[in-house]
């Protein structure tokens, strides 16, 4: 029993783990957070429904690299989770707020 203890603490202080955390972050958090920007954009701007779709679309890559960016550019992982997730909750709170209003119909 000690020593499978030892076997699962010896594996969370993997020094390949912050890194590993890091790219989890950039590809599933920074999807999320395309997704997530590209929905409020597609419906904040001007313009036929097809044009704005289409403008978000391309705008998502735009996201989707500065994501990635930001998430080695933070100096921790934990820092990098935090810089996506806080946009991340605050666009998704702000589509839970458009739901009512009959925008996203």
């Amino acid at each position: 029993m000690n020593v499978a203890l030892r076997t699962v603490s010896g594996f969370m202080k993997h020094p390949a783990l912050p890194l590993l955390s890091r790219i989890i972050a950039a590809i599933v958090g920074g999807y999320v957070f395309a997704n997530t920007t590209v929905i409020i954009l597609s419906y904040l701007l001007p313009g036929p429904q097809y044009n704005a779709v289409l403008s978000g679309m391309l705008a998502s890559y735009l996201f989707y690299a500065f994501a990635i960016m930001w998430v080695f550019y933070a100096k921790t992982a934990r820092k990098a989770w935090l810089g996506l997730l806080v946009p991340i909750i605050i666009s998704a709170a702000f589509l839970w707020f458009l739901i009512p209003q009959g925008l996203l119909e």
